[in-house]
């Protein structure tokens, strides 16, 4: 994955440098956010999306979710798709203000387009959540779902078994549901244990175990 390799390469030229490994004399030794914030400022938009995601999550330095904007845009301008999911997603979670080029529908409906899942799952999510037109939703959640994100496939399966604007599905629904599960879900798998509850109740307690190894906790009771 491009974010972990370039990650690596930053984290062991540093070690290498540190230890004299070419050169002589005194070195620079640039920190994974340091390298990153360099190759960004140099036109580098992975880097800048790499970046990004580091200061939303906090992961190689101190959290700064409203620092992480800019370079997220500008590599999601520059058609990184997950970028533009991770922006929308700070702004949804943390209130991280938008440029006033995006919102955070435009935002995930960019990185869905692009082919990110988990965008069009999110996007999904977002328009359900504005009363939007419910059939680009459930068009948002299959497409997530087909790119197999877990997410889609659970709230295209909560659709379908409910008969939500989809018609009403059992089978279909558990299907989903267990795909879903299959695709490491822990609520998909204790929703699932309990649909299959009735008929195996040995499959049943496998399923709920491993949604709570997957730190669904309401299924560790």
């Amino acid at each position: 994955m491009k974010t972990s390799t370039t990650l690596l390469l930053a984290t062991s030229l540093a070690l290498s440098l540190a230890c004299g490994g070419s050169g002589s004399g005194p070195s620079l030794v640039l920190t994974p956010r340091a390298d990153l914030m360099a190759k960004c400022d140099g036109g580098d938009m992975e880097a800048c999306a790499d970046l990004g995601g580091d200061l939303a999550t906090g992961e190689f330095g101190p959290k700064n979710t409203s620092g992480a904007a800019k370079p997220l845009q500008l590599a999601c301008d520059a058609n990184i798709a997950r970028s533009c999911t991770v922006l929308a997603t700070i702004n949804r979670t943390q209130s991280v203000p938008l440029p006033p080029t995006h919102t955070r529908q435009s935002l995930y409906q960019k990185g869905c387009d692009l082919g990110f899942p988990l965008s069009c799952t999110e996007l999904g999510l977002e328009i359900a959540s504005a009363n939007g037109e419910p059939s680009v939703a459930v068009e948002a959640f299959t497409k997530g779902c087909n790119g197999d994100d877990a997410g889609g496939c659970l709230s295209l399966a909560a659709l379908t078994l409910e008969g939500i604007v989809i018609p009403k599905d059992p089978t279909e629904g558990q299907r989903l549901m267990k795909r879903a599960c299959d695709l490491d879900s822990g609520d998909a798998c204790f929703r699932l244990s309990k649909l299959v509850h009735p008929s195996n109740p040995t499959e049943a307690a496998t399923l709920k175990k491993k949604a709570c190894e997957l730190g669904f906790t309401d299924a560790c009771s």
